[in-house]
């Protein structure tokens, strides 16, 4: 499978830069679809649930709990290399709540949002304080998996932290 995904890619090189877009990345954690994702500029205005976004993890606007983290080496440097692709679970507005079950947006509840204690190493994960309702300027993060690292554990995203719209070009 990897031979597959490197051919891919190397095909996908070759054609013209007008077929490619400027900025891609390699997702290979499990918060989203697996891949290579075509990286578009963000824009507020047209932002939507749903949507697959790149956050930047030690951007001066992203959340308290992932700058601090990694600056206390708390959090993988990686994360301070690569966009996180996350994926809108609820904008401006928006009244999150927590549920034994996991989270709610508006009463609904959220798909793999069950919050965990700990992380895989036994270190204590941060949580926001809910409830809580969305600002203005903020988005509600959630990832396609359990073990996912997302608003959960961050709190609120400020739209500014948001950098890119991310685009499956080719996933597992």
């Amino acid at each position: 499978m990897c031979f597959a995904f490197v051919a891919l890619l190397a095909a996908a090189l070759a054609f013209d830069r007008m077929v490619l877009p400027q900025r891609m990345t390699l997702v290979v954690t499990e918060s989203v679809p697996r891949g290579l994702y075509a990286l578009r500029p963000f824009e507020e205005e047209s932002a939507r649930v749903g949507q697959l976004v790149c956050l930047r993890a030690n951007g001066p606007d992203a959340p308290r709990v992932l700058r601090e983290g990694l600056a206390q080496g708390r959090w993988p440097a990686s994360w301070s290399l690569f966009p996180f692709v996350k994926r809108i679970a609820a904008r401006e507005g928006a009244r999150v709540t927590a549920a034994a079950d996991g989270l709610r947006v508006d009463g609904a509840t959220l798909a793999h949002s069950q919050r965990r204690v700990s992380d895989t190493r036994g270190r204590a994960l941060p949580s926001p304080a809910f409830p809580l309702e969305l600002g203005a300027d903020e988005v509600w993060l959630s990832s396609d998996v359990d073990s996912g690292f997302d608003s959960r554990y961050f709190g609120p995203a400020k739209t500014a932290a948001l950098d890119c719209i991310a685009e499956p070009l080719w996933t597992l």
